[in-house]
């Protein structure tokens, strides 16, 4: 039987938020985009380039994002990022197409530096650095590949690598972080078909791996969808699964205690990020709409940040202790949204079925979403006044022309059907 503690989101007045939207990049393709915050504060928004065959690496700092490109291999093989004390930036990177050699790609100040792995890595490459800041990387097995789990580590400047486990073709690695403690944990998802599945954390305490399971039934599925190191030592996790008592559930579990149901559905793409105390901001994809739920010292709230029709989730991460969500929507452009605070009463999202809050709140770019196929209609801006101030198209609207102040959202299809409830209020600031 299983202990499962059922989320209750906070319905009373509390410091709301807003969303502000902010364009990154809006040229070329993105592959595998990934959101991170590095102890310092600073945002990192990396992915690889595909048409431009190269890997990019996006900065936020002096109130501007700074695009980079590091020289990093030319090859989009599985990669992975993370950031580190004394490290801005790292990213481990395949270092050609014909053998399965990898680098690790670190930034110290403005200066990249690269530094070959010598082991033969696998499917399934993941780096996380430690507390001092060394680079770790976990690699293999992949999905149904019988290959060992592999753990090496780089102290000072020489490599060193052990077996964390070895199995058949039934278990997945699907991530590995290091704790405050300095302990790798990895992450991995334990499947036969129509037989049986599990959620599994292996963690090294001395010479061993000793391996604790999350959940498990039989005939379903499970994965985990988010991670993250907890200032305490210990580890936070997001996991969805499901099976033929339970359809789907999406959870959120500090290891050692009871899991707690976020959504009695089932998942897919989800990214979390603490803050200094341990307390979650967790971003998710819900049906149509993409959704943040954090925890303050009281209680859980929860706020739709916009629409999801063909978005991408990159991450989250922590600003001045608030939550950035990033995500590539259906136009390959790549965004991030910053939480802000509204001043006004604090909503249940579920309570207003099919609803999707955007933002009241822009600067430069008004976010105009998809509601769903056959929906992307065009709309208006109007002003206080009710003129036509601009034409909107789903996506991306450059506003930077228009005085700031107060204006409103207007569908196509709401003056069509005569729907008052399509008609938003946004605030255009400098």
């Amino acid at each position: 039987m299983r202990t499962l503690l059922v989320l209750a989101v906070a319905a009373s007045a509390a410091l709301a938020w807003d969303w502000q939207f902010e364009s990154v990049d809006t040229s070329s393709s993105r592959l595998d985009p990934q959101l991170m915050g590095s102890p310092d504060g600073v945002l990192h928004f990396c992915y690889y380039d595909g048409p431009q065959r190269e890997h990019v690496v996006h900065s936020f700092y002096d109130s501007t994002w700074h695009r980079e490109q590091p020289g990093m291999p030319q090859w989009p093989m599985d990669w992975d990022t993370d950031v580190g004390p004394h490290v801005e930036v790292g990213v481990c990177v395949a270092a050609a197409s014909t053998e399965p050699q990898y680098e690790v790609w670190e930034k110290h100040g403005t200066t990249w530096t690269g530094d070959s792995v010598p082991f033969e890595l696998r499917d399934s490459v993941f780096l996380s650095f430690d507390t001092s800041g060394a680079p770790g990387i976990a690699f293999g097995p992949g999905r149904f590949q019988p290959y060992p789990c592999v753990y090496a580590h780089r102290t000072d400047s020489a490599w060193t690598a052990e077996t964390a486990f070895v199995s058949g073709a039934s278990r997945f690695l699907q991530h590995m972080v290091h704790t405050a403690d300095n302990e790798p944990c990895l992450f991995v998802s334990f499947y036969e078909i129509a037989v049986r599945y599990a959620l599994e954390v292996y963690r090294k305490q001395g010479d061993s791996w000793p391996m604790t399971t999350l959940v498990s039934g039989e005939r379903g599925g499970a994965a985990f969808k988010a991670w993250a190191s907890r200032p305490d030592g210990g580890v936070s996790v997001c996991y969805s699964f499901g099976d033929e008592q339970t359809p789907g559930q999406f959870c959120y579990r500090e290891l050692g205690h009871a899991p707690l149901e976020l959504e009695s559905a089932y998942v897919f793409d989800a990214a979390m990020a603490l803050d200094e105390v341990g307390r979650p901001h967790i971003a998710y994809v819900l049906g149509d709409s993409l959704v943040c739920v954090w925890q303050d010292d009281q209680s859980w709230h929860k706020s739709a940040v916009c629409g999801a029709v063909g978005l991408s989730l990159a991450g989250i991460a922590q600003s001045g202790n608030r939550p950035v969500v990033g995500f590539v929507d259906s136009l390959d452009h790549v965004w991030v949204a910053r939480a802000v605070p509204s001043g006004v009463s604090e909503r249940d999202v579920r309570s207003v079925p099919g609803s999707t809050p955007t933002a009241t709140v822009v600067r430069a770019v008004l976010l105009l979403p998809a509601y769903g196929e056959g929906r992307k209609a065009n709309g208006e801006l109007l002003d206080v006044y009710g003129r036509k101030v601009a034409e909107l198209h789903p996506g991306a609207n450059d506003v930077r022309g228009l005085s700031p102040g107060v204006y409103f959202v207007r569908e196509a299809q709401a003056q069509a059907q005569a729907q008052a409830q399509s008609i938003r209020k946004v605030v255009v600031t400098r």
